[in-house]
């Protein structure tokens, strides 16, 4: 079994082939069997009947359509067609297996629904579901709406339909999920509620939220658990946390979520406060994930084991990801994380790898480079899958204890395992590169300018690469990326050096006030803290990860109103590290609406990344270089030319 284009090239057997062509209702259900192992295989045996006399008729067609409703859109369309050409009036059932194939290719499948139209075929609630899922799976979700409303006006709207619409609309819409509720002419079960609920949680608008779990108590609804867990977590994201402690919590889902909550908005004690009080039938895996997460965020390591100890005591056995979560609370403290691993071992936890990437990575940048190297060695004997990352962790530490030496064999090492492509293999792969500009690409590596305005993850959705390293949405320049999936050579190699702290990363940044004369160098080290309720990072030095930036002045414009134009190079990479360490010395960067203000002079975030260098996966040097751009090198030439003060825009603004 092979296969060409797409399609399994099978021999099947001849003798099976002729008597399933004699019984064609026989020949339906084989296909149908065949299609839900795999797509190719019900394809290919239709192809083979076909070869063997079988007539030709739509209930073969429409077995092998049902097989593609995994997403060969292509595939699908191309058997409607062959049904148009040969007269064969496609029904419903046809169209509709037609359009849930196309689950990445919304357009595809409202031009089916037209073509659905054409053929004076009548819409049902399945039709416009059909479509719907569709649109929905590529969040194209005024589309998904119009056809609700379509329904709407038909009579065609149910649950499902509008369950699967309301699942793509996006928090800013809640208005319009409301909408949809109340023009529904269905009846309304609890799915519904909650399904509008999700919406208004994603939107923070908790008092929408509550008003929609006390329509479903009104309406004589049961409320599910998850009902219950949408109203806590609306409440949490507005950082009402009285009010999702006030409400009942339902089932352990939902006392999970409260806890959640909690934890997401940086109410860490009282996360842990609540979890603690809980009766063991309301504590679940998540609710202990939740307390784990509160650990780690809050600093309270001693948790960590406590809580594991208590999961094994209510006979919930830690999964891997449970024991994951103990050991990445307790990084930092690294001889706890020792002792966690050693446990799951003792447990035959079936899958303690990422423990030891949480282990390893707590130790990077610490000076306890002899355990991260035993560490490291343990788990290669143990058979587990090795990471560039673990090893670029055990470099960190070694270059944290200043054992320079030891840390450049330790990452010599990585490419004794990875290594070993030319540098003619690995520098084109296949995919559509168009709308990016290529700064650079080398064996294993590309790199691309990247805007401002756009996610890491929407400028690499589409490209054949997977992502190492990423940039902040308002943050341009260089961004690298490595060929591949992330299971490549390439990528194990690349993420050893970014783990390793050993890529050097180089900013222009233009920031308002003064910082010394051009020349002038300096170095700031915070530890920095994530608030989960609004996505900021605080630089305020308590229990934070570890951080570390460099700058150096390169050119001053204005007197007291001063802007400053800076070469930057973070020792780190965390989260909006390079804006929170210069708005903590109280020297913003130009138009940064989170950690400063908002600069109408300047279109985007003066935050540049100008330079990017590290080894490609030959071992060779690899430089990328991004020149600014353009609005932000207009103004840099016209504060050069002295065309206005930057006191002057200061007010402005």
């Amino acid at each position: 079994m092979g296969e060409t284009g797409g399609l399994l090239t099978t021999t099947w057997n001849a003798e099976e082939l002729r008597r399933l062509a004699a019984q064609p209702r026989l020949a339906v259900a084989r296909i149908s069997a065949l299609g839900r192992q795999s797509w190719q295989a019900g394809l290919s045996f239709l192809r083979a009947l076909h070869g063997q006399s079988l007539e030709r008729h739509l209930y073969s067609y429409s077995a092998a359509l049902k097989g593609l409703e995994s997403g060969q859109w292509q595939q699908a369309l191309g058997l409607l067609d062959e049904l148009l050409r040969l007269e064969l009036e496609p029904d419903s059932m046809a169209f509709h297996a037609a359009m849930r194939a196309c689950k990445d290719e919304w357009t595809q499948a409202i031009s089916l629904l037209d073509l659905f139209r054409a053929r004076r075929l009548r819409a049902s609630a399945l039709t416009f579901t059909a479509c719907a899922k569709a649109v929905s799976a590529t969040r194209a979700w005024r589309a998904a709406v119009a056809l609700a409303q379509e329904a709407v006006d038909m009579g065609q709207m149910d649950t499902i339909l509008l369950s699967s619409v309301l699942s793509s609309v996006p928090g800013e819409a809640w208005t319009l999920a409301l909408q949809l509720l109340n023009t529904r002419r269905v009846a309304l079960d609890a799915g519904a509620y909650v399904s509008v609920m999700s919406v208004c949680e994603k939107a923070s608008q908790w008092t929408a939220a509550l008003d929609l779990l006390s329509a479903l108590l009104r309406a004589a609804l049961q409320p599910e658990g998850a009902a219950y867990s949408s109203a806590i977590s609306s409440c949490g994201k507005a950082e009402q946390w009285e009010r999702a402690l006030q409400l009942p919590r339902g089932d352990a889902a939902a006392a999970a979520a409260a806890v959640l909550a909690l934890e997401r908005g940086s109410q860490w004690q009282a996360a842990l406060g609540l979890f603690l009080n809980m009766r063991s039938q309301e504590r679940s895996e998540l609710g202990y994930l939740a307390a784990f997460g509160a650990c780690e965020k809050g600093t309270r390591w001693r948790m960590g084991p406590q809580l594991l100890s208590a999961m094994q005591q209510q006979l919930l056995r830690p999964a891997a990801v449970a024991s994951t979560a103990a050991v990445a609370a307790v990084a930092e403290e690294w001889p706890q994380a020792v002792l966690l691993l050693a446990g799951m071992r003792r447990r035959a936890v079936c899958d303690a790898s990422p423990a030891f990437n949480a282990a390893l990575g707590g130790l990077a940048g610490l000076t306890e480079w002899q355990l991260a190297l035993a560490m490291l060695w343990r788990k290669q004997q143990l058979s587990l899958p090795m990471k560039g990352m673990n090893f670029g962790a055990a470099v960190s530490a070694a270059n944290g204890a200043r054992q320079w030496r030891q840390g450049a064999k330790l990452l010599a090492s990585a490419w004794e395992v990875w290594g070993g492509l030319s540098a003619e293999d690995a520098t084109e792969s296949g995919g559509v590169w168009e709308g990016v500009e290529i700064l650079a690409k080398g064996p294993g590596l590309v790199a691309i300018n990247k805007p401002s305005g756009v996610s890491t993850e929407a400028v690499l959705a589409k490209l054949p690469v997977a992502a190492v390293s990423r940039l902040d949405k308002p943050t341009s320049g260089v961004l690298v990326a490595a060929l591949g999936s992330d299971c490549s050579p390439a990528f194990q190699l690349a993420s050893a050096q970014f783990s390793a702290r050993s890529v050097v990363k180089e900013y222009l940044c233009l920031c308002h006030g003064s910082l010394g004369a051009p020349g002038a160098q300096g170095r700031t080290a915070r530890p920095l803290l994530r608030d989960w309720a609004s996505g900021r990072m605080a630089g305020d030095g308590g229990g934070g990860a570890a951080a570390a930036t460099a700058f150096e002045v390169l050119e001053v414009f204005g007197g007291p109103g001063a802007l400053t134009l800076l070469k930057v190079t973070p020792e780190t990479g965390r989260r909006h590290q390079i804006r929170v360490h210069l708005a903590s010395l109280g020297r913003p960067i130009v138009s940064d609406p989170l950690y400063g203000s908002e600069d109408p002079w300047c279109p985007q975030l003066f935050l540049h990344c100008r330079r990017t260098v590290l080894l490609d996966a030959a071992g060779g040097r690899f430089a990328a270089e991004a020149g600014l751009p353009a609005a932000l090198a207009a103004l840099l030439a016209q504060l050069r030319g002295g065309e206005f003060k930057a006191s002057e825009k200061r007010t402005n603004s």
